[in-house]
C-alpha cells in the first residue's frame, strides 16, 4: 500500500503550514516510521517558518536525530518481520 505512505508524507509534510506544531510534529514522527528521511524535511520546513535568526537550528537538529531513531527501528521491525 504505498498510496498511504504517499498521502501520509505529503500531510506530513504540509502540516506545519496548517495545525498546530506540536500536532504537525506527532504527524512527522508518526510519518518517519514508515519514511525515516520525512523528519528531516519537516525539521528544515520547521526551521524556515520559524527560525528566529540567532542560535541552532533546533528543529532540524530535532528531525536528523528523530531520522535517525526511526531509520534503526524501521530497519529493526523490517528486520524481524522479513525472517
Amino acid at each position: 500500500m504505498p498510496w498511504k505512505r504517499i498521502i501520509l508524507c505529503v500531510c506530513a509534510i504540509v502540516a506545519p503550514l496548517y495545525i498546530p506544531w506540536y500536532l504537525a510534529i506527532l504527524l512527522a514522527a508518526f510519518a518517519a516510521g514508515f519514511v525515516p528521511p520525512i523528519a528531516i524535511v519537516v525539521g528544515l520546513i520547521f526551521d524556515l517558518l520559524y527560525y528566529p535568526g540567532n542560535g541552532l537550528p533546533y528543529f532540524t537538529i530535532l528531525g536528523v536525530l528523530g531520522a535517525a531513531i526511526a531509520f534503526f527501528v524501521h530497519r529493526f521491525v523490517k528486520t524481524r518481520i522479513m525472517s
